[in-house]
């Protein structure tokens, strides 16, 4: 017997899926990279005074970058750890 928790996920992940795979990569990838550009840079802001960055040699660019594959790999992380959870569940 599921749990309503359970079920509320069920119904959730039912949904993402019909989206897709892709579509649900894509829009958390753009999300989580536009969440993950603008932390560094708000660190950036408040550390100026230590040039933290002149000192790293960090371009903006390569934030960017850093930003948009680590949100793709986290993306990629829970895709898989939801559908595992929902197969779990629906199997019982």
């Amino acid at each position: 017997m599921l749990s309503d928790k359970e079920k509320r996920f069920v119904r959730y992940w039912e949904e993402q899926r019909e989206g897709g795979k892709w579509s649900y990569l894509v829009t958390y990838t753009v999300g989580g990279g536009v969440l993950l550009f603008f932390f560094p840079l708000m660190i950036y802001y408040i550390l100026t005074m230590l040039n933290f960055f002149e000192r790293a040699h960090l371009p903006i660019i390569a934030i960017a970058v850093i930003a948009i594959l680590a949100s793709f790999a986290i993306s990629q992380y829970f895709w898989h750890r939801n559908e595992e959870r929902w197969r779990s569940l629906t199997s019982k």
